[in-house]
């Protein structure tokens, strides 16, 4: 999914409430969504996770995205929605919830942490990481 329209507003992640006198609403899909490779130091085994950077378009099932690293700590996620994304190695499969992992971005800083990147449509970046201990 690329985005929500309700007539010409972007209202992808937002609450909005409809009437009868709303502007049509357009849910739009494209093929060619972004790829995120790379490889993570030491990261053997590691974690990759991207949160959606713009909060207020958090999207549940959309906004964040999972890798586990090969031997060689390299990961790859395709077709991933074009925006910007809070980049994470953690080093090791993190069991938590997305809820969780919300907080620790936005409310507890984890952000601050991360390394931003920024997906076009059909865009391939590549990221070079290393890993961040879950915050306590």
């Amino acid at each position: 999914m690329s985005s929500i329209l309700l007539g010409s507003e972007d209202v992808t992640g937002r609450d909005v409430t409809l009437t009868a006198d709303s502007p049509p609403i357009r849910i739009v899909f494209r093929s060619n969504g972004a790829r995120v490779s790379g490889s993570v130091e030491n990261g053997a085994g590691a974690q990759v996770v991207l949160v959606e950077a713009d909060q207020d378009h958090y999207i549940p099932g959309e906004s964040l995205r999972y890798a586990v690293c090969d031997g060689k700590g390299r990961f790859t996620l395709e077709d991933v929605r074009p925006t910007a994304y809070f980049a994470f190695a953690f080093p090791f499969a993190i069991n938590v919830s997305s809820g969780d992992i919300m907080d620790a971005v936005y409310l507890k800083g984890l952000g601050r942490q991360a390394q931003t990147v920024h997906l076009s449509e059909g865009e391939t970046a590549t990221l070079n990481l290393k890993t961040t201990p879950w915050p306590e």
